[in-house]
């Protein structure tokens, strides 16, 4: 019986190396997800809430070349640069969510589905156009991904109703 001490003294060991390790990984993905959230939370300053809700608000446009006249980075420098901080955003949200590197619940929460699906329903073809014209196949694609992550777990959300509330409002104030 003396025999088998060493044997189970290294399986214990062992046992406890593989406890105490997947521990600490545990709470490195813990550590991880809270920074995301402290992150995001800073991110949610008024400049932002504002900018955000300008590029939701670029609706005066028919088609994808109508949108390059009027918010193109050549023509209008300054709203151009605010849809792609704001598309920048939701495609950080789209690459943590595909590389598994955030709860999908905790993601979900910091960036909202209804939010998600609107950007991406709204520019779909700005950036099927711009993914022609720049020959990148894969420009934001990330967010193509959250969006389509957003309306599998969320089949509830359609079309939000405040784009038509938004419409409606400037339709009246134009």
């Amino acid at each position: 019986m003396i025999e088998y001490l060493p044997l189970v003294l290294t399986g214990l060991g062992l046992t406890a190396s593989i406890i105490y390790y997947s521990n600490i990984i545990q709470n490195q993905s813990k550590a991880r997800q809270r920074e995301l959230i402290f992150r995001r939370e800073q991110g949610y300053s008024l400049e932002y809430i504002q900018t955000l809700n300008e590029v939701l608000g670029m609706t005066d446009w028919t088609e994808p070349k109508e949108w390059e006249i009027k918010y193109g980075r050549w023509t209008n420098p300054e709203a151009n640069a605010k849809f792609v901080y704001i598309m920048r955003v939701f495609t950080f949200a789209g690459i943590l969510l595909r590389e598994n590197q955030v709860d999908p619940k905790l993601l979900f929460q910091l960036y909202p589905p209804s939010t998600s699906i609107l950007l991406w329903e709204q520019f779909k073809p700005v950036v099927y156009f711009l993914r022609e014209n720049s020959n990148d196949p894969t420009l934001y694609e990330p967010l193509e991904y959250l969006h389509t992550e957003a309306k599998r777990r969320f089949p509830e959300i359609t079309k939000p109703k405040f784009r038509e509330e938004m419409l409606q409002v400037r339709d009246k104030t134009t």
